[in-house]
This record gives C-alpha cells, structure tokens and sequence, in this order.
C-alpha cells in the first residue's frame, strides 16, 4: 500500500505541498464526519437528514 501512495505522490502530487495535502484530507474527512452527524440525527436544531451513502 505504501509504495502504491509513494507512486501516486510523485506522479499526480508531486507539484502539490505536503500541508495542502495534509489540510485537504481533513476537509474530506471533516465532509464526512458532518454526513455521519446527518445519518445519526445527533445535531438537535437539524435532525436526521442524509443517507448512507452521503457518508461513503
């Protein structure tokens, strides 16, 4: 797994600093972190919203 990434960094990523890299899987996962909020009702003000597969 970890040569597969190595490989995708220097291909597609290369250009790319490792802070925005860094910042940009925290977006991701803050996205899908917000979806499971949805699914599972646990903000008051907005109840159950969204599917499974907002999450995925």
């Amino acid at each position: 797994m970890w040569d597969h990434l190595a490989r995708l960094r220097s291909s597609f990523l290369a250009d790319i600093d490792e802070q925005t890299l860094i910042l940009k899987i925290a977006e991701e996962f803050g996205e899908a972190v917000q979806a499971y909020i949805g699914i599972t009702g646990q903000n008051p003000r907005k109840g159950v919203y969204g599917t499974r597969e907002d999450v995925q």
